[in-house]
């Protein structure tokens, strides 16, 4: 009888346990029971695909976008504008980009003779290095790069910053798949308009300017420009110098000179005398200098040398003057040894009384 009683104790027990667990059951599912309803459960899984996916989407595009030539130039830029130095360098390669130009430079700079004497000579390549990565930070933090060679050259467009900012790029595929070629053109008053190609290549990094493709057609430009500058500076001092010319012929028209060897006390000299025809100068000559050039039977120069006379000479009045010049070894010999000698003389300055001054040396 017992047995029985305790058996039915347990099986009331597990009744009880089993309706437990149901009514817990009943209660979890009724608690997730809004899972059931579609208008809810299915925007949250296509908003969790969603976050998912636009995550992703950053992520690899994060991961390309610096292998994109379109990201270069928007960088590019960004960093002129922003002054970022770091954003620049993400985007350029500078020891590529600085190897390949200064390999380039001093390669085609002797072929540029008015670009190679503004240079008086071609500096190292540190030199030169150095020089462009200042012009970089210079340019990108927005100070004035200057130094003596772009200041005789102005070899950089005017308003650099702002046209790197501000003008269009051309993005052209080549036949290597990790190239392409950046062309943008800049204006300048001076030069006009100057093309710059450059080659994007692919690195570890990304995409990255590394190299100026067109150097010798933007020194070739360059110096055809100082050139054009220097025949018309050429030509307005020639137009300078023959109009002093003719003022100074006003004073002392017609000079002559001859010369002879000799000595006076025991010193080895060279007698010069000078004539010049009456002109017809209304002041009176104060003083002025002449050239003195002397040759040999075969139109060699063996000397040449500036005399000046301190002498008063009056208007109408013929000018005769002479100077002694002692000599060294090394010129008197050339000078024995000739045959005959011969002189010219052109006057290169003249002061007169009346506050006249003309002189062709300082043009």
């Amino acid at each position: 009888m017992a047995k029985n009683n305790k058996k039915s104790n347990r099986t009331k027990k597990s009744k009880n346990e089993q309706l437990s667990i149901g009514d817990s059951k009943s209660s979890i599912f009724s608690k997730l029971s809004f899972l059931k309803q579609k208008k809810i459960w299915i925007p949250l899984i296509i908003g969790h695909l969603l976050m998912f996916t636009g995550m992703g989407y950053f992520s690899i595009h994060q991961a390309t976008k610096v292998n994109k030539a379109n990201y270069v130039i928007s960088s590019l830029k960004e960093s002129f504008e922003n002054n970022d130095p770091v954003l620049f360098n993400s985007i350029v390669d500078i020891n590529s980009l600085s190897e390949h130009f200064v390999e380039d430079f001093v390669k085609a700079i002797p072929n540029y003779n008015h670009l190679y004497v503004y240079m008086g000579e071609i500096p190292t390549t540190e030199s030169i290095k150095d020089h462009l990565s200042l012009f970089l930070l210079d340019t990108i933090r927005g100070n004035e790069y200057q130094n003596e060679f772009y200041k005789k050259t102005k070899f950089i467009p005017t308003d650099i910053v702002q046209q790197i900012i501000n003008t269009d790029y051309d993005i052209v595929r080549t036949d290597e798949t990790d190239k392409y070629k950046l062309i943008v053109t800049f204006y300048d008053p001076k030069w006009e308009t100057i093309t710059i190609k450059f080659e994007l290549k692919q690195t570890p990094d990304g995409l990255k300017i590394s190299k100026i493709l067109n150097l010798d057609e933007i020194l070739q430009v360059y110096n055809a420009k100082l050139a054009k500058d220097h025949q018309t500076l050429q030509n307005n001092k020639t137009i300078l110098i023959n109009r002093e010319l003719n003022n100074i012929n006003k004073y002392i028209n017609n000079p002559k000179c001859a010369v002879q060897l000799g000595e006076i006390a025991s010193k080895r000299v060279l007698f010069i005398e000078l004539t010049a025809d009456p002109n017809s100068a209304t002041s009176d000559v104060v003083s002025f200098s002449t050239n003195i050039l002397i040759k040999n039977s075969d139109n060699e120069e063996l000397m040449q040398s500036e005399l000046k006379s301190n002498k008063l000479f009056l208007p109408n009045t013929p000018i005769q003057t002479s100077w002694n010049i002692e000599l060294n070894d090394e010129i008197f010999q050339k000078l024995l040894s000739s045959q005959e000698l011969f002189c010219s003389a052109d006057i290169i300055m003249v002061n007169a009384a009346n506050g006249d001054y003309y002189d062709i040396r300082k043009k």
